[in-house]
């Protein structure tokens, strides 16, 4: 995934700590997001641009920060086309361990980036807020969603996985 610099202003506007190196091909930061499963659609949603009331009074409403390292070099691109994405604030370890399971559990690959499934794997032009959007905070909401209720209600509650 090559940034324009319209997705430089994007990830400017929407994620003021994530800030991207073109020198090493990273964007590298703290995510921010605000989101919620909202069982009655069977669908995450994302707050965006100002404080969603009706999100955020939903069950399961979390507010969380991961630090992350997404690297956009050609060698970092997984098999579906995909940025490689590294949770590097060590979070997901700590949740691993107080759950009883191991990051694997977690989606996360022995060199310790995110597994974010297959759902979009024939869209290989997948750019930076889509990416962001429908599978990095999907998959983060999942792992905070871990941490506050567990692994079994994460298997239970959202996408029935």
């Amino acid at each position: 995934m090559i940034l324009t610099h319209r997705d430089d202003e994007l990830l400017a506007e929407n994620f003021p700590d994530l800030r991207h190196y073109p020198a090493t091909s990273k964007v590298v930061g703290e995510l921010n997001f605000c989101a919620a499963y909202d069982r009655g659609i069977n669908k995450l949603r994302i707050e965006r641009g100002g404080k969603d009331a009706a999100l955020r009074a939903l069950p399961g409403f979390i507010s969380d920060v991961f630090e992350v390292e997404i690297r956009l070099d050609a060698e970092s691109t997984s098999a579906n086309g995909w940025p490689k994405i590294l949770e590097v604030g060590g979070r997901h370890q700590v949740i691993a361990e107080r759950c009883g399971v191991t990051p694997v559990d977690l989606h996360f690959f022995a060199d310790g980036s995110c597994c974010l499934g297959i759902k979009l794997s024939r869209e290989r032009n997948l750019n930076i807020e889509r990416f962001l959007y429908e599978l990095v905070i999907p998959f983060l909401y999942r792992l905070a969603y871990t941490d506050r209720f567990g692994v079994a209600a994460a298997r239970n509650d959202l996408w029935g996985e």
